[in-house]
């Protein structure tokens, strides 16, 4: 397994090492301490909920570059069942959860984790599939349907999403990529914003709504910089467990 720079497994942290970011489990991942984002940024004297978003922008910029390189290395070093533990973890979620019909996926870029066999495994059974649009800078996202051989278009951004005539359709689940989490739910994306004013808009229309994060495993931290605007998902799958994240937690209860 990889880990961030500076990090080990638990049980070696100490003060010749770095902070723990790597979180194995076979099942459900709980109760876990990860690294701070502090092993990543020079101390302060503000907490960072005393910081400007102008500050916590910067944060998140500079964990961006490194969290992106880590999500690369542990994708390459990645073993051949990796791809299978992840899609077997988010198969038992999906069937674990009830009262939906439509899960939005994404295409994969690059190292990113790919969710569409898993879609597809549910479409087979009547569950609806949509990919994401980006409509514009600044806009949240619109979901078409979608199933595998449907033509797709070009979209801003370098991405590519289903024709204008499919029909358009809202998600009752959300797959969501990231370049790291944390337990409350917080996640660190490309900085586009997308996900976050889509989240809070189907907040603001009082429409439930469950967001999965993926992501491998070593990209969990133990604190995501965020603010007032960013979105919590309520669980992030990885390739060794389910992370049921406080978010989720906190709506249970």
């Amino acid at each position: 397994h990889k880990y961030l720079p500076g990090a080990v497994p638990v049980g070696l942290v100490g003060s010749a090492y770095g902070a723990h970011l790597h979180q194995q489990a076979t099942e459900d991942i709980s109760g876990q301490r990860f690294c701070s984002s502090a092993d990543f940024f020079p101390p302060t004297d503000q907490g960072v909920d005393q910081l400007s978003v102008t500050s916590i922008d910067a944060e998140k910029q500079h964990l961006r570059e490194r969290a992106r390189q880590t999500r690369s290395e542990i994708a390459t070093a990645a073993s051949s069942g990796t791809q299978a533990g992840f899609e077997g973890k988010l198969a038992g979620l999906l069937h674990e959860l009830s009262n939906w019909q439509v899960i939005s996926g994404y295409l994969a870029l690059g190292d990113e984790i790919n969710p569409l066999a898993v879609m597809e495994q549910f479409r087979k059974i009547g569950k609806t599939c949509v990919l994401p649009v980006v409509v514009g800078r600044g806009r949240p996202l619109i979901f078409r349907e979608w199933e595998p051989g449907n033509a797709l278009e070009d979209g801003p951004l370098k991405t590519r999403h289903p024709v204008a005539a499919a029909a358009e359709l809202d998600p009752d689940i959300l797959l969501v990529p990231l370049l790291a989490f944390d337990r409350d739910g917080y996640r660190l994306g490309w900085g586009g914003g997308f996900y976050d004013r889509t989240l809070g808009g189907y907040s603001d229309r009082g429409r439930s709504i469950t967001a999965i994060g993926i992501a491998y495993s070593g990209q969990q931290l133990d604190q995501v910089p965020h603010d007032a605007y960013d979105q919590r998902v309520d669980f992030v799958v990885t390739e060794t467990g389910v992370v049921r994240t406080d978010q989720r937690t906190k709506a249970l209860k």
